[in-house]
């Protein structure tokens, strides 16, 4: 006899009433106990002859194997009976808090599962809204059953995966997360830096709930797994970014022009070398009476055929502006955005009261960068960061005005 078990407080809604059940499994079968009574023995089930067999096979030194194989049917308050007729696969899934059957049999025919049942364990997930069911036998293959009727919704084989260890819907059953034997090596080297003896076991140091996969180190310190993978996501996204938005893209500058063609050297044109840029506006702060500093770039310019579209970010004294315009020569005009003329996509202003807006507190950049490489919006990636200088009191002095941002 196995002398450990696995045990589970499980709430079991009965209208609008809850009843705390306290539930254990051992190599004997499953005892649901009511926590209110003392602990009095409330049902017990037998395991199916089929697990029966598989536990009577072990070898009943190695408890591990005995409390892995009762693991492998459990999820949550579910536990999965499987059996096999004639080449048809069965599985049925069991409420272990209402102790009966919570889903109709789910039929594989002509299933080869039998075949590979003594070297690898189920894994199975069911969503957090009961409508779907998630199984597999650890090797590439996962298949979505639903609950109601125990009809397959669809199946996704990877061909990158060697062998599946976990199962999970996240995202409210939006997502399923399939974790592999190559994350799960990631996890043992990460366990070995804490100096864990025994690397075998790795399965009691992953814990599913629903929705999320919690990994408990050598410290007994309880994280994420999730939240691991969507900060490392982050952070792979941010190298891709900077790598993509780098100096190898430096712009080249060249002035603007007046309305009389002459150079404006109070406007800075960044352009790409292999881009044939020339700017769609070139003053679009109406409202400053003096000439001021603007430095535009080109976050889109595209020929095809006799159309031409451009993008132009414009960085003026208290605005950053996002200009668009479309030109076709042969095309009528209403045919256009705005008569083929630039309009305007966005503005960001930094909030300068008009009465205190000079040369002094003028918008400055700190840093531009730029990827050609377009993304699904038709735009080139870029990182624009500015600063500028506000109007303070009088108590405080002219070096504490030059030096605050």
């Amino acid at each position: 006899m196995c002398p450990k078990a696995i045990m589970k407080f499980l709430v079991q809604k009965i209208e609008e009433c809850f009843t705390l059940r306290f539930v254990i499994l051992n190599f004997s079968g499953i005892y649901s106990f009511k926590c209110k009574d003392n602990f009095s023995l409330y049902k017990k089930f037998g395991y199916t002859q089929c697990i029966d067999r598989e536990l009577e096979a072990l070898d009943s030194s190695e408890i591990s194997d005995c409390i892995n194989l009762i693991s492998s049917c459990i999820y949550t308050k579910y536990f999965l009976v499987e059996n096999y007729k004639e080449n048809v696969q069965l599985l049925e899934v069991y409420n272990l808090g209402k102790m009966k059957l919570d889903t109709i049999t789910i039929r594989v025919k002509n299933s080869q599962d039998k075949l590979i049942r003594k070297y690898n364990r189920n894994n199975f997930s069911i969503s957090k809204n009961k409508q779907l069911f998630c199984f597999t036998r650890e090797l590439q293959s996962v298949k979505l059953y639903f609950m109601e009727n125990g009809l397959e919704a669809t199946s996704k084989k990877f061909d990158s995966i060697e062998k599946i260890h976990l199962l999970e819907f996240i995202e409210e059953d939006k997502k399923l997360v399939v974790v592999d034997i190559e994350t799960t090596m990631e996890l043992k080297k990460d366990l070995e830096k804490d100096n864990l003896d025994n690397l075998a076991t790795l399965a009691t140091r992953l814990a599913r709930t629903s929705g999320n996969i919690f990994q408990i180190d050598n410290d007994e310190k309880v994280s994420s797994v999730l939240k691991e993978v969507k900060k490392k996501e982050e952070e792979e996204k941010k190298e891709k970014l900077n790598k993509a938005i780098s100096l190898e893209n430096e712009l080249l500058k060249k002035y603007g022009k007046k309305s009389n063609r002459q150079p404006d050297i109070s406007h800075i044109v960044h352009y790409e070398k292999k881009v044939n840029f020339g700017p769609i506006v070139t003053d679009k702060e109406p409202w400053v009476s003096s000439d001021y500093e603007r430095n535009s770039y080109c976050l889109y310019h595209n020929q095809k055929g006799t159309e031409v579209e451009t993008l132009q970010l414009i960085v003026g004294r208290s605005t950053v502006q996002i200009w668009h315009q479309i030109q076709d020569g042969n095309k009528n005009k209403d045919s256009l955005p705005n008569e083929g003329k630039p309009f305007l996509e966005y503005i960001w202003i930094n909030g300068i009261p008009v009465n205190q807006e000079r040369e002094k507190t003028r918008i400055r950049i700190e840093e531009f960068k730029y990827s050609s490489k377009l993304n699904d919006f038709k735009l080139n990636d870029f990182c624009l960061k500015v600063y500028w200088y506000e109007k303070v009191s009088k108590d405080r002095s002219k070096d504490e005005l030059d030096n605050s941002k």
